[in-house]
């Protein structure tokens, strides 16, 4: 059997659209369009009273930078306010995600680590 330490064992985990992990090794890349970037805002803190384009705005910013990898097709932040500040980039195929995966990656974002 494979057991502890067999392959995938200490993969990093990316959360696809559907919300399921998917476990990656670095020689495989990702394996879907769809990127997920945790910890990019504190949605306790998001006040639309005082900052009503505060998603609009996050959104296109995050769109932006990861158009540097290629083609995307859909930004979304998630709006819970209990949530951790994920944002999910849907990308034109895996390799632009994959490429934006790698750059961003503990990257810091607006005082916060990209993960």
């Amino acid at each position: 059997g494979m057991g502890r330490g067999g392959p995938g064992a200490a993969a990093p985990q990316l959360a696809l659209g559907n919300g399921h992990g998917v476990a990656l090794t670095e020689d495989v890349g990702v394996l879907s369009p769809c990127l997920s970037l945790q910890g990019m805002f504190e949605p306790a803190k998001v006040d639309l009273a005082a900052d009503p384009d505060f998603y609009k705005d996050l959104e296109e910013e995050i769109g932006e930078e990861c158009q540097k990898f290629g083609r995307t097709f859909k930004v979304f932040a998630g709006r819970a306010r209990e949530g951790d500040g994920t944002v999910w980039v849907q990308f034109g195929d895996a390799n632009a995600a994959a490429k934006c995966r790698l750059s961003l990656d503990r990257r810091w974002f607006a005082g916060k680590q990209i993960r």
